[in-house]
């Protein structure tokens, strides 16, 4: 049964294992399987616990190889998946299951699994006690239980649990700090009523878990909810780009600006997770269990009329949404092609990333006029239909990870706020550009073909406020030519820009640009010569960093990019004299690498200062 605790169980046995008995394995796996079987996604958590380095064209059956040798290695492995939906084929993924130094624990809903995979020994997790239960329950609700009255229908509320973690911990958290006890009465009768809307075995959980949405206090959370059922089952969902989702479907303000906005959405995300429907994840992730998220499927079911939901995410493409669907999303449901014509004139977001799409129909974006989210991403399409310019309500438009070399123009996207063109293989940015005057956030990062903007594209952008560039092969330095190109100086008009990450062959364009440089609350500038095998990667917790690869300090005019930056790396570098940094008053982190020159960093005037020489 979902939300018994599996998870839990195994991964208090995985730190057990790692930090109190660490000799017990030379090493303990985990990895999260979920209900949309991949071996790929398996192997590759398997391939990054052990250091494996796996590169991005290798088939299946190479990765195993690799994963089967570096395994053989190890005396005593202990394998855990967890949330295993149907059988797995370790022989593919790499896993010597047959040798006796491997040991295997899986958690899983269904006997059959552990049929078809030939478990030596399978155990049934039970429900918790009544005492347990209660325990639990008080722990999540807190000190609210000692209100005169509460205890009663609390009691009433963890017995409908039926011993389940997962719920009594959400309905504990739901109703954390709420001393009226019309609320709890209330709580107990809620699940009452809706359990009968759900007809299969884990109705009782839907129900229950169903008080915590119907306790949102906003019909915006709801929607917020909702809206992350569209990923699929633990989906490591980008905070950032679901805000960005949320901004462009109405759900927040746009009228704000990118960081009220995001500081907002960061708020709804963080109300989610304290109510127990989303996850925190890895660092700037969240994921929804699948029990949330199979909750989530069958109330936007009920609510279709009202918000319009429908998703496949994960699944095999079969079924078309109706024609009154808002928000339809398949993700990684293989498709390849697309229908000819749709009509959908309701439809505001629509979800096609993970896909193997290589074309899409002309007509194809006729009659989405009300499409204001788009994801292509990671699909191999090279090209959009002119039919793109038919989205006048596009807010948000990602093509992440796409094969695709060339835009037609996209000046009557007037309302577009997002473009992500981020590792791509555009050359260049199309002709009218620069009419996209409620852009506000660009990505061109990992662009290693890119080598054409025109004059104006970039200055046009006059509510751009956050642009990313690293990893990419423009030159903005360059002004010679008749039909030069955009120069930095459209950058420096930029009123609005707040975020900047940038790769320069110099820093000759920025010697006067010390006003501009406060005026940006982050960047990351990489000052270096571009290369195809140069790689970039850009801090997250660095607000003002500044990256001098390759550079000869002593012919670059610095002192004014120093004097804001607070993170500093030096890598094979020359010239760097005192004066340099004696700059650096806003300093907190300096990095130094294979410099051979610099023999003093640290005398009476600076003995403050912390630095790691590597």
């Amino acid at each position: 049964m979902g939300g018994i605790g599996k998870t839990t169980l195994v991964k208090n046995l995985s730190n057990e294992l790692c930090f109190s008995s660490p000799n017990s394995f030379d090493i303990v796996i985990w990895v999260q399987v979920s209900r949309s079987l991949d071996l790929s996604t398996i192997q590759s958590q398997i391939a990054k616990r052990i250091h494996l380095k796996v590169e991005a064209g290798d088939r299946t059956h190479i990765i195993a190889s690799k994963i089967l040798r570096r395994l053989k290695l190890r005396k005593k492995i202990l394998l855990i998946l967890d949330d295993v939906w149907e059988m797995i084929d370790l022989d593919a993924v790499g896993v010597p299951s047959k040798d006796p130094c491997c040991k295997i624990l899986l958690t899983t809903r269904s006997l059959d699994v552990c049929r078809h995979m030939d478990v030596h020994v399978s155990f049934q997790l039970n429900q918790l006690s009544e005492e347990d239960a209660w325990n639990l329950f008080v722990h999540s609700a807190g000190p609210v239980l000692d209100t005169n009255g509460i205890e009663s229908p609390a009691r009433k509320i963890v017995a409908s649990c039926n011993g389940l973690p997962l719920a009594i911990k959400a309905l504990g958290n739901s109703m954390r700090d709420r001393p009226q006890i019309e609320l709890w009465r209330n709580a107990h009768l809620r699940w009452r009523c809706s359990s009968p809307l759900f007809k299969n075995i884990e109705k009782e959980i839907f129900g229950t878990l169903a008080t915590s949405y119907h306790f949102l206090p906003s019909k915006i959370l709801k929607q917020c909810f909702l809206f992350c059922s569209l990923y699929p089952a633990s989906f490591s969902i980008d905070v950032a780009e679901l805000i960005q989702c949320w901004v462009s479907d109405g759900l927040i303000n746009e009228s704000q600006s990118l960081e009220e906005a995001h500081n907002y959405g960061v708020a709804l995300v963080e109300h989610l997770k304290d109510s127990c429907l989303l996850d925190q994840d890895s660092e700037g992730t969240v994921k929804m269990h699948d029990i949330f998220r199979d909750l989530a499927i069958v109330l936007s079911q009920s609510q279709e009329l009202l918000y319009g939901f429908h998703t496949q995410s994960g699944l095999p493409f079969h079924q078309m949404p109706n024609e009154s669907s808002q928000r339809v999303s398949f993700i990684r449901c293989r498709i390849k092609r697309l229908p000819e014509f749709p009509v959908y004139s309701q439809l505001t977001v629509l979800f096609l990333q993970g896909n193997p799409i290589q074309k899409i129909p002309k007509k194809f974006f006729y009659n989405l006029v009300s499409l204001r989210v788009l994801n292509l991403s990671e699909t191999r399409i090279t090209s959009l239909p002119r039919s793109i310019l038919c989205l006048c309500e596009l807010r948000s438009l990602f093509l992440r990870n796409c094969s695709i070399q060339k835009l037609p123009s996209l000046k009557s996207l007037c309302k577009l706020l997002v473009l992500d063109l981020s590792s791509t293989r555009i050359k260049a940015l199309p002709k009218g550009f620069g009419s996209l005057r409620s852009l506000r956030e660009l990505n061109l990062s990992c662009t290693p073909f890119l080598n054409k903007i025109v004059a104006g594209s970039i200055s046009g952008l006059s509510s751009l406020e956050t642009l990313y560039m690293s990893s990419s092969s423009y030159n903005w330095n360059l002004k010679t030519g008749k039909n030069q190109g955009a120069t930095f100086d459209e950058l420096l008009s930029l009123e609005h820009l707040s975020v900047l990450q940038i790769r320069l062959d110099s820093a000759k364009c920025l010697e006067s640009a010390s006003f501009w440089l406060k005026k940006l609350t982050r960047f990351d500038i990489q000052i270096r010569l571009w290369s195809h095998d140069s790689n970039h990667h850009v801090a997250k917790h660095n607000k003002k960093r500044l990256v001098l690869r390759g550079v000869d300090i002593r012919l670059e005019n610095l002192q004014d990019l120093l004097y804001n930056t607070s993170s500093l790396d030096v890598l094979t570098c020359v010239g760097m004299s005192r004066r340099h940094l004696l700059s650096l008053s806003s300093l907190v982190s300096l990095t130094i690498s294979h410099c051979n020159d610099i023999t003093c960093l640290i005398n009476n005037e600076i003995s403050s200062w912390e630095v790691d020489y590597c």
